[in-house]
């Protein structure tokens, strides 16, 4: 029964570590990476067969900078043919959105928000749903859904019929900043 459990707070822990990893195709800092996974809520429920875990309530989720906060943050992990695929949802209520937020290595801090927040860390695969926003500096994107391939480095912002359309606000001092960095440090890209 024990395994069991450390299984799903593993796969809490690695969920919430990975979000780090990649929103709107950045960088997660360094330090935040080997940082203690802390999850408090006001109740959680555990299945242990199923290896599903249930923060209800304020559910705050920290490591290093990396901060979560959500009405309701679920982890699942499934075997899919042992593959372990392991995934978080976080939820949102009306005018209460999910948040995520970092701050990056270079001191710019990253804030992403929805009804809903979902990262596969099996397919390495997140989805920002229902009022989806995201921020890097003074960029950002609106729409009613955004995701993010870390894999293939794509993101994609779109809106639902009714909903208005996909919002995008871009610096081009911040965008001429990022590609000198780049340039600077070998890359080139």
């Amino acid at each position: 029964m024990r395994l069991s459990t450390r299984k799903i707070l593993t796969a809490a822990a690695s969920v919430a570590l990975m979000w780090g990893a990649g929103v709107a195709g950045v960088e997660a800092r360094q330090s935040d990476l080997k940082e203690r996974i802390t999850i408090d809520s006001d109740s959680q429920q555990a299945d242990m067969n199923d290896e599903h875990i249930v923060f209800v309530s304020n559910v705050v989720i920290s490591q290093g900078t990396i901060r979560i906060t959500a009405d309701r943050v679920e982890v699942f992990r499934e075997n899919k043919a042992k593959n372990q695929h392991s995934r978080l949802q976080a939820l949102g209520s009306d005018g209460r959105p999910a948040v995520y937020e970092e701050l990056l290595d270079d001191g710019t801090r990253v804030h992403a928000e929805g009804r809903t927040l979902s990262y596969d860390l099996t397919d390495k695969f997140i989805l920002v749903e229902g009022g989806a926003y995201v921020r890097k500096h003074d960029n950002e994107i609106r729409g009613s859904r955004i995701t993010y391939d870390m894999r293939k480095s794509q993101m994609n912002a779109t809106s639902s019929p009714g909903a208005g359309r996909v919002h995008t606000v871009l610096i081009p001092e911040q965008l001429e900043q990022k590609k000198e960095q780049k340039k600077n440090s070998g890359t080139g890209k």
